[in-house]
């Protein structure tokens, strides 16, 4: 496994989700086909809520490939959703998938439905032909086996003997006992509320605390007295005994309580029956919805299970990708030795994805890191369009905002250009996702409570947002550039394992990341995968690759900082070799044909050390109980120097040799009571086969590493300072197998990129190529080597006019079209120039070369808060090449607003979450610049990138101003009409408010408008309506830069909640670009004409005065755009604002301008004072 291996004297076994549900197909068109991979998929409810997000009468395909390495998790969610789809009563599949306690009925019905589950599933064939096979897939025969021994496990638990039942249930009790001693802070339930998070911590933890101690939820308390059994689905897991269930869970978690919270009328929030209520109603519309689809649509959603450890099951989905290779001889996961195989009849037909457009990866990375997620999952993305979603709870820096980029142990920009993947909000500088409320729970919590910090991030190609840039060679750049950039990750990912290293980094903060250093997500195996997929991404042959090799394994050798690390070159080695990442210039050769190896038809270059450990050598650790935690395992070779082993693998059972001396073989029989039964541990890890050469001296140890824990000490007190559990001679055939290993079968530098299959229309959206040929992209690195600093392409100047131009002495112009796209402009000619990754076009630099006919066009690359790149449109909307008409907002997440819950506008609770809410959207930064606009711009301030930053700052100024009038917390009641007026008294648009509501997997709230585009020929038609409207439409006073900025957002805004089809004659498709026009003036507008008159409900439709625009208008869904917390500082310290004019703190506090709402006064005299320089601006807010 790339990751480490830890010993459990800790398990936490999830039964249910501890975050609330997500819409996976949130990023892709809702008319596009969808295979879904889910690693680590946990509970269904991503699964029934991404179901229930679908439009009503949708006839895509869903298809989900559901993984998680705990049997457990897809027994309970195959019983659930057999349960759903039988129509089983919804109170009873409540109690049996949420309550720890059943009542008789329930139980009865539990125990029924795992009997006919189980006799369905004696075979694969039976699955397949039963009433469920059609819905519910078995991707391999171990899933299925497992999941049927845990159908049995549930179904004959209450049968068994007294004492033993009495035993489990007593366990049981104790660990309820201890999670209500122990719970805290309910933070998954209060981050079920979203931007009501800190008002739902008091109910939060009454529902904790009632939940571990009745065993339930109930509407209806009453019923909780009738719940005396056991659930046994709460029993079994991976874990030691029947008391592992995390003790922080609770099944409000899983669902959205923004509604429930904000929508109650007092300020003590809604009561626990109200919470509950909300909860099992939710759930129920899930399940209704997914039974609708799956009983009677033809294109019914289709789930397949996977039993499996992720970093295991997406290799093995890759293998039969490319190679057509359904197994590799990988465990299922840790602990067992059951391999993955995938089944014949599901692959083999061509019927199971393995290749996928929407990948989610749960909150894997606290357990694995984000290099194993990201780097595993890569090769699983069908196309460029493709995206992967990761999340995050776990926290070890100071600055929880600041963490995120450094999990990928380089430079952001650099290290995503390398992989070939890329936050969407680091591109974009913004998200329609809020995490204000996180930021606002780490400031208002002691430091002690400050647990967890929730991040979700979208990952997608660089280049995925510009048409330009399909099927572009890949990039070229100095070998010992990249080598130095990676030998830097390297550090980075393993300098700690120094413990002087690991206390000068941590210094500031050393408690917390002691308290997190048993939590080693890497091994060496982890960084040869990282390498494998940049040499894929760049494409790189056997010359190319060694050049970049042989200077990594130079730099390694000479550099005197990592003292420790020399101990694990034979395991960086040997997994390079695998992957075929070696050069013939560090490359060993097998061992020689003697020693252990005498008898061998053939030495290859790895073996596999397997080793016996007795199960008594593990009693002095066992005796240590949960006091040692979690400590990462290693094993280890002593000879004449330590070799580490961080890549191992561990189960239960007896080994019987097998074959014969020439063609050694081992059989392995399980022991399926894993640590209640008596077989000893196995041991095995790969190791280059010239290291048995020592074999006089070589001695094989199983130990835990050495951490900067206070486990570490208590294990040294049991088992000595080299920490060893148990070792012996390499040549004890009693305790240790040698056996060969050969290269892994799947190609490694030739498997294509992902094809960029999108259009993202644009001006000029066809490619210019007159002027000449282009040559490879050359990525340039600053001179330490941590980021690019430049790229640059060489245009070949070969056409006839514009070569005798050229030599002419005429300069060529150059303007960039797009994030990744320049077009060179020469003699009437033009070639466009395509990067692959967007580039900062305004400070380019040519290089004319009249003699030699050619121009370098040099540019700097874009990202974070750069100028260019995403910011000549940060709205971009794309569509798959397959279906040009299938658009769909690139960095806006779409929504379903038929599910979505209105905002209750009358509720005098409204202004108090609402107000702060939409108020940070805006960074410090922005903030500053509204609050004083005329503020010189310092000396060497790049004025576009300030200009463009105050638009952005006004635009959602803007977006602010439309919330807070909507809901009536600010200057009035509440309006329903706007007029945008520019600064030339010009009005060319109106929007209609049907409502708010919340945008649930949002966390945040959208606006459900309707906008009316007024073009000449249009305006002179309706006038008369427009003039029934008098004073109820508010004005929305904008600049045209503002203007311009907003006619970018709407096709975004309305492609994310788009319920109708575009049509063959599409504006958009004729045109080839979105917006129309970022201008509109006569009869040109921004929006193509599809949506005109569709989706028209509410008040659109019901009001006398609203009505005659009803053809006119298109639906929008508007929601804020929320700074990058971890590009820019988001939300502020109340105590930090200061007065606008004299900058003091407050007298004794701030008073915001009643007028604009904008900017604070510290007096009344402050204010007076001020009033002459701030009256326009308050105006025209």
């Amino acid at each position: 496994m790339a990751h480490s291996l830890h010993w459990p004297s800790r398990y936490y076994y999830y039964p249910i989700g501890n975050t609330s549900a997500v819409h996976l197909t949130r990023d892709i068109a809702p008319d596009a086909s969808a295979n879904l991979l889910l690693l680590g998929c946990g509970d269904p409810r991503n699964v029934l809520y991404t179901v229930y997000c679908e439009p009503t009468g949708a006839t895509r395909s869903l298809d989900f490939t559901c993984c998680d390495h705990e049997g457990a998790v897809l027994a309970r969610n195959a019983l659930l959703l057999t349960l759903v789809v039988d129509r089983k009563p919804q109170q009873a599949a409540w109690n049996i998938f949420y309550h720890m306690k059943l009542d008789k009925a329930s139980h009865e019905l539990l125990v029924e439905q795992c009997r006919l589950l189980a006799d369905l599933a004696e075979t694969p064939e039976s699955w397949r032909a039963c009433p469920y096979g059609r819905a519910l897939k078995m991707c391999t025969a171990e899933t299925l086996a497992e999941l049927r021994r845990h159908w049995l496990l549930y179904a004959e638990m209450n049968a068994l003997p007294a004492a033993q039942l009495g035993a489990i249930t007593a366990a049981f009790d104790e660990h309820r006992t201890f999670a209500r001693r122990h719970l805290v802070m309910p933070l998954g339930h209060a981050r079920s509320a979203g931007p009501l998070m800190l008002k739902a911590f008091r109910a939060g933890f009454d529902l904790s605390q009632a939940y571990w101690m009745e065993g339930g939820l109930w509407a209806d308390k009453s019923e909780a007295s009738s719940a005396t059994l056991l659930n046994p689905t709460f029993v079994y897991s991976r874990g030691r005994n029947a008391s592992c269930v995390q003790y922080a869970l609770c099944p409000t978690a899983s669902f959205h309580l923004d509604a429930v919270y904000g929508n109650a009328t007092t300020e003590e929030g809604p009561t626990v029956t109200d919470i509950v209520r909300a909860a099992t109603t939710q759930f129920a519309a899930w399940c209704a919805r997914f039974r609708s689809r799956v009983t009677t649509s033809e294109r019914a959603p289709v789930v397949r299970l996977l039993w499996g450890d992720a970093l295991a099951v997406a290799p093995c989905l890759h293998a039969y990708h490319v190679a057509r290779v359904r197994e590799l001889g990988t465990p299922v996961s840790q602990w067992t030795t059951r391999q993955l195989k995938l089944d014949a009849y599901e692959y083999d037909a061509g019927q199971a994805p393995t290749a996928f457009n929407i990948i989610d990866t749960s909150n894997l990375i606290d357990d694995v890191g984000l290099l194993n997620v990201i780097v595993t999952a890569a090769p699983l993305l069908a196309s460029s369009q493709s995206v992967i979603y990761t999340e995050s709870l776990l926290f070890s820096a100071k600055d929880v905002t600041k963490e995120f980029r450094d999990l990928l142990h380089g430079d952001l920009a650099t290290s995503s250009f390398l992989i070939g993947l890329c936050p969407v909000d680091f591109l974009s500088g913004f998200s329609s996702r809020s995490n204000v409320h996180e930021l606002r729970a780490q400031s208002a919590l002691p430091l002690e409570l400050r647990q967890q910090f929730h991040v979700l991030t979208a990952w997608k190609t660089p280049t995925s947002c510009d048409t330009h840039a399909s099927n572009t060679a890949p990039p070229a750049l100095d070998p010992r550039q990249l080598a130095t950039f990676m030998y830097d990750i390297y550090r980075s990912m393993f300098e700690q394992e120094d413990s002087r290293v690991f206390r000068q980094i941590n210094s500031r903060n050393l408690a917390r990341a002691m308290a997190v250093a048993n939590l080693v997500p890497y091994t060496r195996e982890t960084f040869v995968h990282l390498m494998r997929q940049v040499r894929m991404r760049l494409r790189l042959d056997e010359i190319g690759w060694s050049a970049v090799i042989n200077c990594f394994w130079r730099l390694r050798n000479v550099d005197p900082s990592m003292f420790r690390d020399r101990n694990n070159t034979d395991e960086l080695w040997a997994h390079l070799n695998r992957c075929g990442l070696l050069s013939s210039q560090i490359a060993r050769g097998p061992a020689q044909p003697a020693g252990p190896f005498a008898q061998w038809s053939r030495v290859p270059e790895l073996v596999r050390v397997v080793m016996v450990v007795p199960r008594s050598r593990l009693s002095p650790v066992l005796n240590l109980g949960e006091e040692i935690g979690t400590p990462p395992m290693i094993g280890f070779l002593q000879g004449r120097a330590s070799r580490l082993f961080h890549s191992i693998h561990v189960a239960f059972g007896t080994v019987t040799r097998m074959g014969t001396s020439a063609e050694p073989r081992i059989r392995f029989s399980e022991d399926v009571l894993g640590w209640e039964g008596s077989a000893p541990l196995v041991v095995s890890f790969i190791m280059p086969s010239v290291l048995s050469e020592e074999v006089a001296a070589l001695n094989v140890h199983i130990a835990f590493m050495d951490t900067m824990t206070p486990s570490t000490a208590l294990l040294m007190q049991a088992l000595g300072p080299g920490l060893s559990i148990f070792h012996a001679r390499i040549t004890d055939q009693e305790h240790v197998y040698l056996l060969p290993v050969d290269a892994l079968p799947v190609a490694t530098a030739v498997d294509p990129a992902p094809p960029n299959t999108s259009i993202a229309w644009e001006p000029y959206a066809l490619p210019a190529s007159d002027i000449g040929t282009v040559g490879v992209v050359q990525v340039a690195l600053d001179e330490q080597c941590e980021s690019m600093i430049s790229m640059t392409c060489k245009v070949n100047v070969s056409d006839a006019r514009a070569t005798q131009t050229f030599q002419g002495g005429t300069s060529p112009r150059i303007e960039q079209l797009a994030p990744c796209t320049m077009r060179l402009a020469l003699g009437g000619r033009s070639q466009d120039i395509v990067f692959p990754f967007p580039v900062n076009g305004a400070k380019n630099k040519l290089r004319l070369a009249r003699t030699s006919l050619y121009i370098e066009v040099i540019v700097p690359p874009s990202g974070g808060l750069e100028q260019g790149g995403m910011r000549l449109n940060r709205f971009q909307v794309t569509a798959p090449g397959s279906c040009p008409r299938s658009t769909v907002p690139w960095s806006i997440h779409r929504v379903n607003i038929s599910t979505l819950p209105s905002i209750d506008t009358s509720n005098p609770q409204l202004k108090s979450w609402l107000d702060p809410h939409v108020q940070d959207m805006l960074s410090e930064k922005e903030w500053s610049i509204i609050e004083r606009p005329t503020k010189a711009t310092p000396a060497g301030t790049d004025t576009i990138l300030a200009r463009t930053d105050a638009t952005v700052a006004w635009l959602k100024k803007l977006l602010r101003k439309i919330f807070v009038r909507s809901a009536g917390t600010q200057a009035g009641p509440a309006n329903g009409v706007f007029k945008f007026v520019d600064d030339t008294h010009n009005c060319d648009m109106f929007m209609f408010v049907n409502g708010l509501r919340y945008d649930l997997a949002g966390h945040t709230i959208v606006c459900d408008a309707y906008i009316l585009l007024l073009p000449v020929s249009l305006t002179r038609r309706i006038t008369p309506a427009i003039m029934g409207l008098g004073e109820s439409a508010e004005t929305l006073d904008v600049t045209r830069d503002v203007v311009y900025a907003w006619n970018k957002l709407l096709p975004a805004f309305a492609e994310r909640c788009r319920a109708w089809e575009h049509t063959a004659n599409c504006e958009y498709a004729t045109e080839r670009r979105i917006p129309l026009t970022d201008d509109a003036r006569g009869d040109l507008v921004p929006l193509c004409s599809c949506g005109l008159g569709k989706d028209v409900e509410g008040r659109m439709a019901t009001d006398s005065l609203w009505r005659p625009f009803a053809p006119h208008v298109t639906r929008i869904a508007v929601s804020p755009l929320f700074a990058v917390s971890y590009l820019e500082r988001v939300v502020r310290d109340p105590t930090l604002h200061r007065c606008a004019l004299c900058r003091g703190i407050g007298k004794p506090k701030l008073r915001e301008c009643t007028g604009c709402h904008a900017i604070r006064y510290c007096s009344m005299e402050c204010q007076k004072a001020d009033w002459k320089e701030h009256k326009p601006r308050c105006r025209r807010r």
